[in-house]
């Protein structure tokens, strides 16, 4: 096994350095799908290496490559990789949900392991839909101190006495080829964060599996997690943000324009979440400007917009989609 490893590890090499090749050619396309593109290629990146670095390096310490990590910063890129993966399935949707509590939740995990094992999770969850069409909602929530991620589908379902049964090496359901690699692997790297897989289903209804971890503080950041940026020309919903942001205690900064964000951002801290209002005046697009934020370094980026996530898929440098209302609990509506 360590052998095929190396080899594919190895092997993987060569076709990607062509797609690299190919891919500086893509002037032509789309901002975000370029950014797509390049996205998945680190990902295979990450990949090869990370089989590399196992069968070559000695075994690590049990924890020692986990720090803190943005959840919405992993599972954003992976939503728009996911969405080119499948373009050729129009009858499968595949939808971000995110809720209030997600915004800035943070846990423990290996970035290449997490994206890893929610992949796989997102792939049985379109195959499960994928012959009558059927969406696949992945949702990120935080409660009572645990990060929940969970990868919904209205499929066929699992019967009970196969339910019981996954997570195991070896055991798969309705998955032509399958190992039960998949499910093993994401419950045992859960488990190694501290948390745990849950996979419940319904035959005729869909299934439901959720990774719970512990939620993890900020303490390790660069930055207080209260500081925030507002990009917004509208001054009725600047000032709807700054009196929300005192009531919740964020050290709150506000911008009108852009050309206004871009002179201050010098000094700015790069962990300081950033929201963009998508459509910023005088055909300024907030999408296509956040682009230029991330390449300054900065890395929760949000945008604040009264349009569907769905519209910005290709973003896939963002950290989420939010509406127009200030993004607290105890904010009132804009």
């Amino acid at each position: 096994m360590a052998t095929q490893a190396r080899q594919v590890a190895h092997d993987i090499r060569s076709p990607v350095a062509a797609l690299e090749v190919a891919s500086a050619d893509t002037a032509e396309l789309p901002e975000e799908t370029r950014l797509l593109i390049h996205s998945a290629i680190d990902r295979i990146h990450d990949i090869a290496n990370s089989l590399l670095n196992q069968q070559l390096s000695p075994p690590p310490t049990p924890g020692a490559s986990v720090a803190h990590h943005l959840l919405t910063a992993l599972i954003n890129p992976l939503i728009g990789e996911k969405h080119l993966q499948f373009r050729s399935h129009p009858q499968v949707k595949i939808e971000l949900c995110l809720d209030k509590s997600s915004n800035g939740l943070l846990a423990a995990v290996e970035p290449i392991e997490f994206k890893r094992l929610l992949s796989n999770l997102i792939n049985n969850a379109v195959e499960a839909v994928d012959e009558h069409g059927g969406t696949v909602k992945v949702c990120l929530a935080s409660r009572n101190g645990r990060a929940l991620t969970s990868v919904q589908d209205d499929g066929k379902g699992i019967p009970p006495e196969i339910l019981v049964k996954l997570g195991r090496r070896g055991e798969t359901h309705g998955k032509r080829g399958g190992t039960g690699l998949g499910l093993y692997h994401a419950r045992t790297t859960a488990e190694s964060w501290g948390g745990s897989l849950t996979i419940v289903s319904e035959v005729g209804k869909g299934t439901t599996a959720t990774v719970d971890l512990p939620q993890a503080s900020a303490s390790g950041a660069t930055t207080d997690p209260r500081d925030v940026v507002l990009i917004d020309d509208d001054p009725l919903v600047r000032k709807t943000w700054k009196m929300a942001a005192a009531r919740a205690g964020r050290r709150f900064s506000e911008f009108a324009t852009f050309a206004e964000f871009m002179e201050a951002a010098p000094p700015l801290d790069r962990l300081t979440t950033v929201y963009v209002d998508a459509d910023l005046g005088d055909g300024v697009n907030g999408a296509q400007e956040s682009v230029r934020i991330r390449e300054l370094g900065f890395e929760r980026i949000y945008l604040a917009t009264g349009h569907p996530a769905a519209s910005f898929a290709g973003f896939t440098h963002l950290s989420g989609v939010v509406g127009k209302e200030p993004p607290w609990s105890d904010a009132p509506t804009v």
